[in-house]
C-alpha cells in the first residue's frame, strides 16, 4: 500500500519530516537486488546517487552497440538493479547488445558479486546539491525544504559509516581488484575521451578511433542535453508516483545545464559537519584527508 505522509497525503512532501518518509518507503530495500544472477562478462555499474551514473550507463551503452540511441529512456537500455520488481524487468534475460550492463547505488557489500564493475566518486558536498535539485519539485514542493536542513539530514550520527561516505569507503578498498574500475566525476568532466578509454577496456573493448569519436561526442553534454528525454529517469518516475503517491506532473530531469550556485550554496555549517564526517570516518580508513586526495588517487590510477 502506498503510504501516506501526515504532513500531505498523496503529493509531494512539505516538511523535511515529509520528505524522510515517502525516500525511506521508495529508496529502502524492499526492491534491490536478489534476483540477479551475474556473469563474468556483466558489468555493473554503481556510483553513488548523482555522481554520473546515467552518464555512465550512456557512455557503456555507447561503447557496447556503436551509438545506439534506440531506446525510449536509458534505464531500459541499462536496467536498473534498485528496482526490478516494479519496473517489470527481468533481470536474467538476455540484453540487446553484450555485454549486459546494470545499473545500482550499492555499495560494495551489497552489489551481487561475479560480475565486472565501474564506481564513481563525486565531491559529497557537490552530491547534496545536485540531488536536492532532482528531488525538489518531485519528491517535495520548490522551497519547501531548506537546502542546509536536506543536507544534514544525511550526515550520519557520531561513530556511523552511513551514505556516501560508506558507498566511497567500500569501493575504494576495492581499488586493487582488476574487475573494478574507479573513477572520479570531476576527472570525467576534465577528460572524457580518457573516461571513455578506461571503461572501454573494463568492458573488454577495443575502441576504435571511430568508435571512441561516437561515443565521446554522443556522451557530451549538448547531445545529451538535446536528447534529454532518453535520460529522464520515466520508469522510476512512475514507480515513485504509483508507490507513494506523487503528481503525474513530476520534473526529475537527470542531464540539466547546471545549478544556480548562488541559490544552491551549502553554509558553512554544513560544509564544517560533512568535513568531520570525512575527518572521523573516512581518514582513519583510508588514509585521505580530503576528497580532493581521494580524487587525486583515483586519477593516479587511470592515466588514460
Amino acid at each position: 500500500m502506498p503510504i501516506q505522509p501526515a504532513d500531505r497525503p498523496w503529493g509531494r512532501a512539505t516538511t523535511l519530516e515529509g520528505f524522510a518518509a515517502l525516500h525511506d518507503h521508495l529508496m529502502g530495500t524492499q526492491y534491490r537486488q536478489a534476483l540477479l544472477e551475474p556473469g563474468p562478462g556483466d558489468v555493473i555499474i554503481s556510483p553513488f546517487a548523482k555522481s554520473g551514473t546515467t552518464w555512465l550507463q550512456h557512455i557503456a551503452h555507447g561503447l557496447r552497440s556503436r551509438g545506439d540511441m534506440g531506446f525510449e529512456e536509458i534505464s531500459f537500455a541499462v536496467p536498473c538493479l534498485d528496482y526490478p520488481h516494479p519496473l517489470g524487468v527481468d533481470l536474467n534475460a538476455p540484453q540487446g547488445f553484450e555485454p549486459r550492463l546494470f545499473m545500482t547505488h550499492s555499495n560494495w557489500h551489497d552489489v551481487p558479486k561475479g560480475a565486472r564493475y565501474i564506481a564513481a566518486f563525486r565531491n559529497p558536498k557537490h552530491v547534496i546539491v545536485s540531488y536536492y535539485r532532482m528531488l525538489e519539485n518531485w519528491f517535495f514542493e520548490p522551497g519547501a525544504i531548506d537546502l542546509d536542513a536536506f543536507a544534514l539530514y544525511f550526515v550520519p550520527p557520531d561513530g556511523v559509516l552511513d551514505d556516501w561516505w560508506l558507498h566511497m569507503v567500500s569501493w575504494w578498498e576495492q581499488r586493487a581488484n582488476p574487475a573494478v574500475l574507479l573513477l572520479s566525476y570531476e576527472e570525467m568532466v576534465a577528460d572524457l575521451p580518457g573516461t571513455v578509454r578506461s571503461i572501454a577496456a573494463l568492458m573488454g573493448i577495443a575502441p576504435t578511433d571511430d568508435l571512441l569519436d561516437i561515443v565521446v561526442r554522443q556522451s557530451s553534454r549538448d547531445f545529451m542535453l538535446a536528447h534529454a528525454h532518453q535520460f529522464d529517469e520515466r520508469g522510476l518516475r512512475r514507480l515513485a508516483e504509483q508507490e507513494i503517491g506523487l503528481p503525474f506532473d513530476s520534473d526529475a530531469v537527470k542531464v540539466t545545464p547546471g545549478a544556480d550556485k548562488r541559490r544552491y550554496r551549502l553554509s558553512p555549517e554544513v560544509d564544517a559537519a560533512f568535513d568531520a564526517v570525512w575527518r572521523s570516518q573516512v581518514e582513519p580508513r583510508t588514509g585521505l584527508a580530503s576528497y580532493d586526495d581521494l580524487r587525486l588517487a583515483v586519477r593516479a590510477r587511470n592515466p588514460g
